[in-house]
């Protein structure tokens, strides 16, 4: 049976006896998650299916969501906590998530680029003791992912420490962790880090001045004109950067 109590559906209230959240990803590291012991709180999301949860989370607007998507909410029996657009039509245990209150427990700062932020924040605000991510393996992930999801979840991790609460990784996990030490392990920190730096494509504005000026300055026919003169290799570093939002005014 469920332990949790759905207090407040529209205020996102749900009384817990768990102290421990349990956040769990996709990655392969899930399965080094505490499946076994109760006194975990386990938090789902999205269509990642996993042996047992405790509460779930679809933080995307319903008109994005496919009949497939309805079908498998409907049958939950956790609370599901939702944005609040007229989801309990088609979420049964819809429960809008608190942002207000949430901004409020946590210092007011409007920085969420993924639903493991947004979970990890409820459990700040919530008042959980210890907080543990399993299979929240985002370099292993999208762009998207690595560039802008990691660094959120890494800064809502270090104000749940600074706050107090115990915040337990898988080992081998690289949130909040990396091999060397700036400056105290110049050479070898260097190194590792130039390494994951040339992953990244390089700068548009480096790859073609002029198609990153008329990109900017909305200059269709100027833009076009220019990327015929770009060889192939710098047509696709070009158009890869500006897909992960690289060009600047």
């Amino acid at each position: 049976m469920n332990a949790e109590t759905v207090l407040d559906r529209q205020g996102g209230k749900v009384h817990c006896r768990h102290t421990k959240v349990a956040i769990i990803g996709a990655g392969a590291r899930r399965v080094h998650a505490p499946w076994d012991d109760d006194s975990w709180c386990f938090w789902a999301l999205n269509e990642i299916g996993q042996p047992r949860m405790d509460r779930h989370f679809e933080l995307h607007p319903m008109d994005v969501q496919s009949e497939q998507d309805f079908a498998r909410l409907a049958v939950l029996t956790a609370p599901c906590y939702v944005l609040g657009d007229s989801s309990e039509a088609r979420v049964p245990t819809a429960v809008t998530y608190p942002l207000e209150r949430v901004l409020k427990n946590t210092g007011g700062r409007r920085y969420f680029t993924c639903t493991f932020a947004y979970q990890i924040a409820l459990a700040i605000a919530d008042g959980f003791a210890e907080i543990g991510l399993w299979g929240v393996d985002l370099d292993l992930g999208t762009a998207r992912e690595r560039l802008v999801e990691k660094s959120c979840v890494e800064y809502w991790l270090g104000l749940a420490e600074g706050r107090g609460l115990a915040v337990r990784l898988p080992l081998q996990s690289t949130l909040l962790d990396r091999r060397y030490l700036y400056g105290y392990d110049y050479d070898r920190e260097k190194t590792d880090i130039e390494g994951i730096v040339e992953e990244f494509p390089t700068n548009p504005r480096d790859v073609c001045p002029a198609c990153h000026d008329a990109m900017a300055d909305g200059k269709v026919d100027s833009l076009v004109n220019q990327m015929v003169n770009l060889t192939p290799a710098e047509a696709s570093a070009f158009a890869k950067r500006l897909a992960l939002g690289g060009w600047r005014r």
